[in-house]
């Protein structure tokens, strides 16, 4: 970056503006100068360092560095998950509400717990997937190793949301037989959410965080309202913390600050041609449970694929066969069919 001229691009707008709200109404208005608030300009920076940084590479290099980072990622996770499960919390006390799992989850090496390991697999997960649908590139044992890390965290989410978006996104089939098998497994997870919610602690807490948000809005001021509270403060207001990434906006960054948020991923889904949603919309399921405000690597893979996806096809090379045999040239990922 020190040999190119930083200037401002017009496609980068909309989170120039994000970071300058969130500077204003956080630090000048509201006053609050805590870590959560670090946490979310971090993740911002990161994707436009991250575009900036890359964006007149070629796809050779940016795939090489993609796979350096997926690598390192992973040898991350599997020390984590390892430490994870050999260093196990006691919660005896809580063991007869069904909790005994538990002391696998708080003692992460990463994060608060591993339910914020879980959602950092589920980007990794699909960025693969986009890398294999768009590129063909080979993440068959990668994909098989995160999502064994995946379930070691023990997050019913993130577990649920990879399998629900690798029907969707990574499976090879028709859309008939993804039909049915998205509403068999909706149908068995309706039913293990039922049994589920009346027995377990996390999903009752789920269900509590709507009703307190709703109760904060009623005795809340408009400026709350709008502006919020601060980042890292709605347990103060609500008497539990917010989990989802949308009530944490929604409480400590205002409405105006959900509507900046969803109106970036607006854009960056715009500006990828829809490429982005293969990690978007499994981040946005998960995180409808549980998310931090440290979300470096998904503003990170956000703002690759933005660049690959400016002109995705001149990645793919014409075969030299004969093609007499061909039908269809490949294009976005999709292979030669043969006549």
């Amino acid at each position: 970056m020190s040999n190119k001229k930083l200037k401002l691009k017009l496609e980068l707008l909309p989170i120039y503006v994000f970071i300058g709200y969130i500077i204003i109404t956080q630090y000048l208005i509201l006053s609050n100068y805590t870590k959560p608030v670090i946490n979310v300009l971090l993740a911002l920076a990161y994707y436009i360092v991250t575009f900036r940084t890359i964006e007149h590479l070629n796809y050779k290099k940016i795939s090489r560095i993609s796979r350096i980072f997926i690598n390192a990622s992973i040898i991350i996770l599997m020390v984590e998950a390892i430490y994870r499960w050999l260093h196990p919390v006691d919660l005896v006390e809580n063991i007869s509400r069904g909790a005994y799992i538990y002391r696998y989850k708080i003692s992460s090496i990463m994060y608060q717990d591993s339910n914020f390991v879980g959602i950092y697999i589920v980007v990794l997960f699909f960025y693969c997937i986009y890398l294999r649908k768009y590129f063909e590139e080979k993440y068959r044992i990668h994909l098989i190793i995160l999502f064994v890390l995946c379930l070691l965290t023990l997050s019913k989410a993130s577990i649920v949301t990879i399998i629900l978006f690798w029907i969707i996104f990574g499976m090879d089939i028709s859309k008939i037989n993804k039909i049915v098998l998205l509403i068999l497994l909706g149908g068995t997870a309706g039913i293990w959410f039922l049994k589920m919610i009346i027995q377990d602690d996390s999903l009752m807490a789920r269900y509590a965080l709507f009703y307190y948000t709703g109760k904060y809005f009623k005795s809340a001021s408009i400026f709350n309202q709008i502006i919020g509270v601060g980042f890292g403060n709605a347990k103060y207001y609500m008497n539990i913390g917010a989990h989802s990434i949308f009530i944490v906006f929604l409480v400590e960054a205002g409405i105006i600050g959900l509507v900046a948020l969803l109106f970036l991923w607006v854009h960056i889904i715009k500006k990828s041609k829809g490429q982005a949603l293969i990690v978007l919309l499994p981040f946005s399921l998960n995180a409808l449970a549980l998310s931090g405000h440290s979300i470096t690597f998904l503003y990170c893979v956000l703002a690759i694929i933005c660049i690959l996806s400016k002109d995705s096809q001149k990645y793919f090379v014409m075969c030299h066969e004969d093609k007499k045999h061909y039908k269809k040239i490949v294009i976005k990922g999709h292979s030669w069919v043969k006549n």
